[in-house]
């Protein structure tokens, strides 16, 4: 007995196509026909579930945020509060090969944004899941389980720090083509620094630091 036709299943399988195309040529390459011929259907097969290169675009950006979402809420605390922030972290980067394909198709989907507004939405979305991310490593190496409520003025503070840096190494790493001793040495770089920065959010607010000393005269 034949099935039916399983939309959610063809939707995931040309917005999965979309993102080969992507990382393989650009995002000028992706065209209802490229994704068509990637995915191995027929166009109008595709036009049936994504009528114009805009519903595309938008349909892959929304598959790739609910793939992340997937991956972070599948990372489990089986382990010591720090080494499950580690892991949170780590997927926040392009480590593998399945992070990396997903944040070089959010860079160039950030910056399609601007021809397709529906874009916006999903890019805003995506920002404010990695913020959520470091918001929530601070409240679990400060206080586990996490207190409730909103952060305070130095949470808030390491929170923003260590965004900041998850967004600064992600876009760094992705500046090599391919994997390699160069990549691996960076990456190894990366993680280093990360690690020396959940440790000082592990410790509290931290000493201030001293002022610098006056010179004499």
């Amino acid at each position: 007995m034949a099935t039916g036709f399983d939309a959610d299943r063809r939707r995931a399988e040309l917005a999965e196509a979309v993102g080969r195309v992507l990382v393989r040529d650009g995002i000028g390459a992706v065209s209802l026909r490229s994704v068509a011929a990637e995915a191995g259907v027929a166009l109008g097969s595709l036009r049936y579930v994504f009528p114009t290169r805009t519903d595309l675009v938008v349909g892959a950006a929304e598959h790739m945020l609910a793939q992340s979402r997937s991956r972070l809420a599948a990372v489990r605390r089986g382990r010591s509060a720090r080494s499950y922030a580690e892991e949170v972290a780590r997927s926040l980067l392009p480590l593998t090969e399945r992070t990396r394909a997903d944040l070089e198709i959010n860079v160039a989907l950030i910056a399609e944004s601007r021809a397709v507004p529906g874009l916006r939405a999903v890019r805003d979305e995506v920002k404010a899941g990695v913020r959520e991310g470091a918001e929530g490593i601070v409240r679990l190496l400060r206080s586990d389980p996490p207190a409730a409520g909103p952060l305070t003025g130095h949470e808030h503070r390491a929170a923003v720090r260590l965004h900041a840096l998850l967004d600064g190494f992600a876009i760094d790493l992705l500046h090599y083509e391919e994997t390699g001793p160069a990549w691996d040495a960076r990456a190894a770089e990366a993680w280093v620094v990360l690690a020396e920065e959940l440790d000082r959010i592990a410790a509290g607010p931290g000493t201030p630091t001293p002022p610098a000393p006056r010179s004499e005269g």
